[in-house]
């Protein structure tokens, strides 16, 4: 029994690191050279109270595109329409008259239902869903043209995603594993297992 506690509470612990520093110093460098003209464009272009808002989930993105970019997670299907699909839902929730409670809830569930069912899974886009739901600021105003900021920062990611990548040695996107018939980043209809493969670990 003391061996079964020892054994549960070690697993709160993280696992020792076996990436080489050079790999988190690539990612490091990445996050910054997007975010960087991300956040000087959205704000001259849309202003700050929505740049502010949705900064948060593309820095999010930014992450998991440059230090996992080999995840189900990470692929330009799963940025770009799990971005646009959860604002789209966000925004209809936040106009439906629910309370801010209420539509966040349902957003950020419908969201990771659509996504999972469309095989575009991406975390963030959740936070973005939540972010459209509740409104604010310049948020409220826009209503579906949330869907060009967003659009933006989704496709500038991807975009520098697919040069950076690409030339620091980490093929972007995943290529399509042979025989498999899946999209790589999507989650496959049907199949129970839905967690990373050795090579999305590697």
């Amino acid at each position: 029994m003391q061996e079964r506690l020892s054994h549960w509470l070690r697993s709160f612990f993280p696992a020792p690191q076996s990436v080489s520093h050079k790999h988190w110093i690539r990612a490091v460098i990445g996050v910054g050279l997007v975010v960087l003209p991300m956040v000087a464009v959205g704000l001259l272009v849309f202003g700050g109270p929505v740049t502010l808002h949705i900064v948060a989930p593309a820095g999010a993105s930014a992450v998991i595109l440059f230090s996992a970019s080999s995840s189900p997670f990470a692929q330009p299907w799963s940025v770009i329409g799990g971005n646009l699909i959860a604002v789209a839902i966000g925004v209809t929730l936040g106009l439906c008259g629910l309370t801010p409670v209420a539509a966040a809830v349902t957003a950020v569930c419908l969201a990771i239902a659509c996504l999972f069912l469309l095989r575009c899974m991406h975390p963030p886009s959740c936070a973005l869903a939540m972010v459209a739901a509740i409104g604010g600021p310049g948020i409220t105003e826009l209503g579906y043209g949330l869907l060009y900021p967003v659009a933006f920062n989704s496709l500038l990611l991807v975009a520098f995603a697919l040069l950076y990548n690409n030339l620091t040695g980490h093929p972007y996107p995943k290529p399509r594993t042979q025989g498999s018939g899946v999209q790589a980043g999507s989650v496959p209809l049907g199949e129970e297992h839905l967690g990373f493969t050795d090579d999305d670990v590697e």
